[in-house]
């Protein structure tokens, strides 16, 4: 089963998750290769993933480009 983005609470759950994934996949992924998949620095993928930083609309859906969501996603 695929778990879509609606089944989070927030973006900060959802990209917990993918990183999770990807990890899982490849045990060597970094946080630095996920922020450079979504478009954002390293530093700002951390504010996002502790809570300590908003993700903007603007964001959210350059976040749904990079990672190839689809619209119920």
């Amino acid at each position: 089963m695929d778990t879509t983005a609606t089944s989070f609470d927030s973006v900060q759950e959802f990209l917990q998750h993918k990183l999770q994934g990807l990890r899982i996949k490849n045990p060597q992924f970094s946080g630095r290769a996920f922020a450079k998949r979504l478009g954002i620095s390293p530093g700002a993928l951390s504010e996002i993933l502790n809570g300590s930083r908003l993700v903007s609309r603007k964001l959210a859906v350059r976040f749904c480009d990079r990672l190839l969501l689809g619209p119920i996603e």
